[in-house]
């Protein structure tokens, strides 16, 4: 038998997220479902992979913010802004994450 012991459920467009974190007679895990379409998908990660797990999210993020904030670079020095909007614009725009 399952227990949840924490449960967030989040909406992404038309994508339906549940995260949670479980517990069963094998230990505790995180558990990631996904549902669109009709369609389920889930993801689990055991306890003792959940710090390696957060770390590559962690990475892969501050990757995609370092990869967005070199394009609005490159479209700004394209289009001959100053680099002081260039800095606004980017902290404007991460203050969400």
């Amino acid at each position: 038998m399952e227990n949840i012991l924490a449960s967030k459920e989040i909406q992404v467009e038309r994508k339906h997220v549940v995260i949670e974190v479980r517990e069963n007679e094998r230990g505790r895990f995180l558990r990631i479902t996904e549902t669109a379409h009709g369609r389920r998908n889930t993801v689990i990660i055991p306890s003792t992979g959940l710090s390696d797990f957060t770390a590559a999210i962690n990475e892969v993020l501050a990757g995609s913010a370092a990869s967005a904030a070199a394009g609005q670079k490159h479209f700004v020095n394209r289009h001959a802004f100053s680099e002081t909007s260039l800095i606004q614009t980017s902290s404007n725009n991460h203050s969400h994450a």
